[in-house]
C-alpha cells in the first residue's frame, strides 16, 4: 500500500510547481491546492487506520468510496415508521416502504430486513460479499409550530439514540413539522389516491422521502 507523509506532501508539490513553471503555468494557488490536497490524504490515511485493521492493497480505496454512500431516512409514528433511501451519490431519496412500531428491538429488526431487501444492509447468514449499511441516518423531527420540542420530537430522539447504539451509525435530526401535511397532498394531488387506508399506508414513506430530499438538496447548496 502506498503511504503519504507530510515531507513527501511538501516535496510532491515543490515537483509539481517545478514543472508547472517551465511550461509558464505556475500560480502561487496551484501550489497551495496540491498542499492542501497531499495533507488531506494524510488526514484520510490516519482516519482510516483508526476506523479499520482490513490490510488488503485495496483497502484504503474501498474505505474512501465507503465514504459516499446511501443514506436512511425516517419519519418515526407511534404507529407506523416510514422509511426512504438515497442514491449511492446522496442526489435522490426514493421510498422503500414502512415497518410497524412494534417496540424498540422489534422495529429494528424489521428495518434491518427491509433494508436488506433494498442492498442497504448485510442479510443474515448469507455468503455473499457483506453489503455495506447506510452511511447516516436522518430522522425527521416534528417539533411545535414554534420550534419547540414536542412529545413526537421527544420520543424520535429516543428511538435516533437507540439506533445510534444498536447500528453504530450517525444519526442526524432534520426538522419535518410540515412534512406529513405536504406528504398528504402530494399522495392526493399528484398521485390521485384518495382512499383513506392506501393514503395512510404511504403518508409515511412519502413523509420520510421528502425530509431526505430536502436535506439531500441542502447539502449540495
Amino acid at each position: 500500500m502506498f503511504f503519504l507523509t507530510k515531507s513527501f506532501a511538501l516535496k510532491l508539490a515543490g515537483k509539481n510547481t517545478a514543472l508547472f513553471k517551465n511550461s509558464g503555468l505556475v500560480s502561487i494557488s496551484f501550489t497551495a491546492t496540491l498542499i492542501r490536497v497531499s495533507l488531506q490524504l494524510i488526514s484520510i490515511q490516519k482516519l482510516y487506520h483508526t476506523q479499520t485493521s482490513c490490510a488488503t492493497p485495496n483497502s484504503m480505496l474501498h474505505y474512501l468510496m465507503q465514504q459516499k454512500g446511501r443514506i436512511l431516512g425516517i419519519d418515526y409514528g407511534r404507529a407506523r415508521i416510514g422509511l426512504a433511501l438515497s442514491d449511492e451519490t446522496q442526489t435522490i431519496a426514493s421510498p422503500i416502504g414502512y415497518v410497524l412500531n412494534k417496540g424498540n428491538a422489534k422495529t429494528l429488526a424489521a428495518i434491518k430486513g427491509l433494508l436488506s431487501k433494498h442492498g442497504a444492509f448485510p442479510p443474515p447468514r448469507t455468503e455473499q460479499p457483506p453489503t455495506p449499511p447506510p452511511l447516516k441516518i436522518i430522522l425527521g423531527l416534528a417539533l411545535y409550530p414554534d420550534g419547540n420540542e414536542s412529545p413526537i420530537s421527544t420520543e424520535t430522539r429516543k428511538f435516533g439514540d437507540f439506533l445510534h447504539t444498536n447500528l453504530n451509525i450517525q444519526v442526524d435530526y432534520f426538522d419535518e413539522r410540515y412534512s406529513t401535511r405536504e406528504a398528504e397532498t402530494h399522495i392526493r394531488e399528484k398521485l390521485g389516491i384518495k382512499n383513506p387506508k392506501k393514503i395512510a399506508e404511504l403518508v409515511d414513506t412519502m413523509a420520510a422521502t421528502m425530509v431526505l430530499q430536502e436535506y439531500l438538496d441542502r447539502g449540495r447548496k
